[in-house]
C-alpha cells in the first residue's frame, strides 16, 4: 500500500542491514541506493543514522548526499558533516563494567565504541564467529581495562535462542543502560539509557528547524526502533525481525538488491530504471 510522503522534510536512513547491501562484499553499496538518495537530497534532507563510528566511510557518504549531520554509536554521537562532535554521551561506567563481566562469563565477542577491534577470551574458531570479524585485530579481555570510556558496546558469540535469552535476562537489569537485539537477533548493542538514533534524530530536526513529525527512519534492527517514540514515521526493511515489523507503520522490501532504492522509489514516485 502506497504510504504518503508528501510532508516528509527528512529522512534518517540506517547503514547495516538497509543502505548497506553489500554486493561486493563488506563496506558496499549498489549505485542504486546511493543515487535514489541522491535525488531526493535535492528537495529533502538525507542523514544517515547508524550504529558505527564517525568514520571516513560514514563521512563520506555524509557529503556524497549533501548531509549537514551523521548519527552514529546508535546516536550517542552526532558529527557535522566536517566531522565536528554535536552530541557524544557515555555509558555509565560502573554499570558498563557489571554488563561486561556478563558478557565476558559467555565468552562473546565484544566491540567497544563501534572501532573494529575484537576483544575476546581465545574461542576464535566458534561457530558463531561472524565472516567480517575473522580479520579484524583482536584482542584479549584484559586489554579492556585500558579503555576509560564506553559510548556503546557490540557483542556476540551465542546462537540466536541464547542471545535472546541473554537480552531478556539483562534488559531492564540495568537503568542506565539501554540494550538492543540486531543483526537478525544473534548480537546485542548497548547503549546510554534515554539517548538512542530516535533522541538524536529528533535533536538533528530541532537543529534543521523541522518538525520531527515530518521526519522518517528507515532500518532494520532493534536500534530503529527508538524513532517510533519521536519522528513521524518509521519504515523499516522486510529483512527485520517480527517485533521491529510490529512497530514499523510501513515494511519495505528486503535490503538486498538495492532494496533502499527501490523503497524510495517507491515512496517518492521515482522510476527506478533512472537510477
Amino acid at each position: 500500500m502506497k504510504i504518503n510522503m508528501n510532508s516528509t522534510k527528512i529522512y534518517f536512513i540506517d547503514l547495516d542491514g538497509t543502505f548497506v547491501d553489500k554486493p561486493y562484499g563488506p563496506d558496499t553499496y549498489t549505485p542504486q541506493n546511493l543515487n535514489a538518495l541522491k535525488k531526493i537530497c535535492k528537495n529533502k534532507h538525507i542523514v544517515f543514522s547508524t550504529g558505527r563510528i564517525n568514520s571516513d566511510f560514514v563521512l563520506d557518504l555524509t557529503n556524497k548526499v549533501n548531509a549537514q549531520y551523521a548519527i552514529c554509536l546508535n546516536g550517542a554521537l552526532i558529527v557535522d558533516k566536517n566531522n565536528e562532535i554535536v552530541l557524544h554521551r557515555h555509558l555509565d561506567f560502573d554499570s558498563a563494567q557489571e554488563v561486561l563481566k556478563i558478557f565476558k562469563s559467555k565468552n562473546m565477542f565484544i566491540y567497544p565504541n563501534g572501532i573494529k577491534e575484537m576483544y575476546q577470551n581465545g574461542n576464535l574458531d566458534s561457530v558463531y564467529m561472524k565472516e567480517w570479524a575473522k580479520t579484524n585485530p583482536k584482542h584479549p579481555y584484559s586489554k579492556l581495562d585500558q579503555i576509560k570510556e564506553f559510548s556503546k558496546l557490540f557483542v556476540f558469540g551465542l546462537s540466536a535462542e541464547e542471545t535472546k535469552e541473554l537480552y531478556e535476562s539483562i534488559k531492564d537489569k540495568f537503568p542506565l543502560l539501554s540494550f538492543y537485539l540486531v543483526s537478525n537477533g544473534t548480537t546485542i548493542e548497548v547503549g546510554p539509557k534515554g539517548v538512542n538514533k530516535g533522541f538524536s534524530e529528533a535533536k538533528v530536526c530541532k537543529l534543521l528547524g523541522i518538525d520531527p513529525k515530518d521526519a522518517c527512519h528507515i532500518g532494520d534492527s532493534g536500534n530503529d526502533v527508538s524513532s517510533v517514540d519521536f519522528l513521524g514515521k518509521f519504515i523499516c526493511m522486510d529483512n527485520s525481525l517480527d517485533f521491529v515489523k510490529q512497530k514499523a507503520h510501513h515494511i519495505g522490501p528486503n535490503f538486498a538488491n538495492s532494496g533502499v532504492a527501490k523503497l524510495i522509489c517507491h515512496l517518492e514516485d521515482i522510476d527506478f530504471d533512472e537510477l
